[in-house]
């Protein structure tokens, strides 16, 4: 029973001495605590501040970049490269013999300026697409590089007002038409 009791009385000791221990006393604090924490909260202000303006500034790179890229859709050059992987597609379902291809052909052509000036110069109808294209498929089945000219010829102006000026009537006029376009698109290339 001694033990018991000598065990409450150490207990009980240790408790009064934890709680004085945790208890801090007058200089706990530094003198200078209201400095150091306005210190840090100008610290987390202009940190935050920081965040703001390089999200600001990262804002407007998205913005530039964005308007960069507006632009560029509208470029010349950039259609052209969409225009060309549009002629691949072509080139596939001519060498696939679609009945289709000279009706995309042509609803690409009236869609693009330049090519429509040309159609309208001519008053070319979807029937004479069909009949220049199977002249070129009969004379120039060939390519250049990667174009295939029987499809190419239809993507550039001066290809289109070649062959909207210069009708095949004969052997003879389908070999000097194709003569020149196989020259022209190789010269295209270089």
């Amino acid at each position: 029973m001694r033990k018991i009791f000598f065990a409450i009385i150490l207990a009980l000791l240790l408790n009064v001495a934890t709680v004085f221990a945790d208890t801090p006393d007058e200089d706990f604090m530094p003198q200078d605590f209201e400095k150091i924490m306005q210190e840090k909260k100008e610290r987390e202000a202009q940190l935050q501040r920081e965040i703001i303006q390089e999200l600001l500034i990262g804002g407007a790179v998205l913005i530039v970049i964005f308007v960069g890229v507006a632009k560029l859709s509208n470029t010349r050059k950039f259609q052209f490269v969409k225009d060309y992987f549009y002629m691949q597609k072509l080139t596939n379902l001519a060498k696939n013999e679609s009945a289709s291809v000279v009706n995309e052909i042509y609803a690409f052509c009236i869609t693009r300026e330049y090519l429509r000036e040309v159609i309208a110069k001519h008053n070319a109808t979807l029937n004479d697409f069909e009949k220049i294209y199977h002249d070129l498929m009969t004379y120039c089945n060939a390519e250049s590089g990667k174009m295939f000219i029987p499809v190419a010829t239809f993507f550039f102006a001066s290809s289109l007002e070649y062959v909207l000026a210069n009708k095949i009537k004969s052997r003879a006029d389908g070999e000097k038409v194709a003569s020149t376009l196989k020259n022209y698109f190789d010269h295209l290339r270089q």
